[in-house]
């Protein structure tokens, strides 16, 4: 079976004929005169946009995917991506303590996949890559560490 966002998003691009005629390579040329850090604000966009929407359509796949491919694009130097980083790894860490995870409403899991799980082996050897990071990501890992 084709994962889901992949026949959406090839459905949309069929039907709205947006691939054919070149017009993609114009649609590339255009966005590659924008100023980079446009670039990578749409670019972070657009992989926030197929998270959220890998999600809504249950995608298990999809959404560590797509998760991967946030967490290199927040890597990437000259990001600025220092809030969304903190964002991302907080949300995927939760609460700490067994009392704190009483009173909040986050879940451990998204789509099936165990969050803390995503955090260690996939979002913090992505953003290990910028050495601009290194002291947030120990900082969250030695958070990870100590999570109930």
């Amino acid at each position: 079976a084709a994962a889901p966002l992949a026949a959406l998003q090839g459905a949309h691009a069929a039907a709205a004929g947006r691939f054919g005629g070149g017009q993609a390579a114009a649609l590339a040329a255009e966005l590659s005169r924008l100023p980079p850090e446009r670039q990578r604000l749409l670019t972070l966009g657009h992989l926030e946009h197929n998270m959220a929407t890998a999600r809504a359509l249950g995608s298990a796949a999809e959404y560590a995917a797509a998760l991967a491919l946030y967490a290199r694009a927040l890597a990437q130097p000259g990001a600025a991506a220092d809030a969304r980083v903190r964002e991302l790894c907080s949300e995927l860490l939760g609460p700490i303590d067994a009392a704190a995870a009483a009173d909040a409403a986050w879940e451990p899991k998204v789509l099936g996949h165990d969050k803390r799980k995503l955090l260690g082996e996939t979002v913090l050897p992505a953003l290990a890559t910028n050495r601009g990071l290194q002291k947030l990501i120990e900082e969250y890992a030695e958070m990870l560490r100590h999570a109930d």
